[in-house]
């Protein structure tokens, strides 16, 4: 074997990965295949005698055969062009870097005062905070960030949530002006917030929502704010990033939720290498989006602490 070929064992771990993500790109083709199995059957109702002989026995099956192996073949191109990330272990091997483990929808809880509550059961969120803040002398920040603004921002309330749930105070703060995925997820308003606090216009105890006050929980929340032109000059104001910091202290814990480029370059300004979690979707982050954004974090001044893959699918 050549130097720099893919070991056989990883050329057939990415086959079966890919086998595997194309039977989960089944559901949004299969409207595709019924398609095919109507025309296949309306053209040997049309000319049977030139197709399958004389008998519909045959047709009926014949059609049916026809577009699942379309369908199949048309998941297979898709997945073999764009792969997808399919397990933990294939994202250490791409990446080099740790998966943290792999949480569902239902860990993402979206509704009502059980937003405030911790998980029932094996939650792998609180997992990935317990050893978060279990390293030396335990970590007192951590950034979020991803492909998906609305993960991101339930992956960080989560976060949050079980630091507050630890009684510890704890702050989230939504980095991303004008996304709002934060305070969507809380069900608060999304300004005044961040881009106003870090412009000098507001300050940050006013900005900040007590919002897990119901719930008797130290649990604050900095909405994204408005989008403004100089969020990223105010960020690189000395003094800004001092008063950030200033009011950053106060909490015991503190959650960064970063979706966007322009978000997590205010993180890496504001703290110093702050340990980051990426989120990524299983069957629907591109490997190759994968890759390059785990290289671009690795060349920021931040600690790329993992990723977290979220499986929509239960």
């Amino acid at each position: 074997m050549q130097s720099g070929s893919p070991h056989p064992t990883h050329r057939a771990d990415w086959f079966a990965a890919r086998a595997l993500q194309a039977s989960r790109r089944l559901r949004p083709i299969v409207p595709v295949g019924v398609l095919v199995f109507f025309l296949a059957f309306a053209a040997v109702l049309v000319r049977p005698e030139r197709i399958l002989g004389t008998s519909l026995v045959v047709a009926v099956p014949a059609a049916l055969v026809l577009a699942v192996v379309v369908v199949f073949t048309l998941a297979v191109v898709l997945e073999a062009r764009r792969p997808t990330v399919a397990h933990a272990r294939e994202v250490e091997r791409i990446t080099g870097v740790p998966a943290l483990g792999t949480a569902f929808s239902r860990h993402l809880v979206r509704e009502g005062s059980a937003r405030l509550r911790p998980g029932a059961g094996l939650d792998p969120l609180r997992t990935v905070y317990l050893a978060l803040t279990a390293r030396g002398t335990g970590a007192r920040t951590v950034c979020v960030t991803g492909d998906d603004p609305d993960l991101v921002a339930a992956v960080a309330a989560r976060l949050g949530m079980s630091a507050a749930s630890d009684e510890r105070a704890t702050l989230v703060v939504d980095a991303a002006p004008g996304a709002a995925a934060v305070t969507r997820y809380f069900g608060e308003r999304h300004e005044p917030g961040f881009s106003e606090a870090i412009a000098a216009v507001r300050l940050w105890r006013e900005v900040a929502r007590p919002v897990g006050a119901s719930e008797a929980l130290g649990l604050d929340v900095v909405p994204a704010g408005a989008r403004r032109a100089d969020t990223a000059a105010s960020v690189a104001i000395a003094s800004n990033r001092h008063e950030f910091q200033l009011f950053a202290s106060e909490y015991d814990f503190t959650v960064i939720a970063a979706p966007t480029k322009g978000s997590l370059a205010s993180a890496e300004m504001l703290f110093e290498r702050p340990p980051t979690i990426y989120v990524a979707r299983v069957a629907r982050t591109l490997l190759g989006t994968l890759i390059s954004e785990v290289r671009d974090h690795q060349q920021m001044n931040l600690e790329l602490y993992g990723v977290l893959l979220i499986d929509s699918r239960f």
